[in-house]
């Protein structure tokens, strides 16, 4: 759910769940978070850019699998 393309010192990372208007999931939220980390540390990367496909960026945190105790 989470795409990454390094060309020319620019990272591009893109949420890629534009069914659901990329809204993020725990799982995604721990993806991105590793992909930052390893980006800051690769020497070949002086630019993040962060995009969403489909028709929006990110609705927000996918509240979907979150159940009310």
């Amino acid at each position: 759910n989470v795409l990454c393309e390094i060309a020319d010192g620019v990272a591009v990372v893109t949420l890629n769940r534009p069914d659901r208007l990329n809204a993020l999931t725990g799982a995604m939220i721990e993806e991105l978070d590793a992909r930052f980390h390893a980006l800051a540390i690769d020497p070949k990367v002086r630019c993040v850019v962060v995009t969403g496909a489909g028709r929006g960026f990110c609705a927000g945190h996918d509240l979907a699998g979150i159940v009310e105790a």
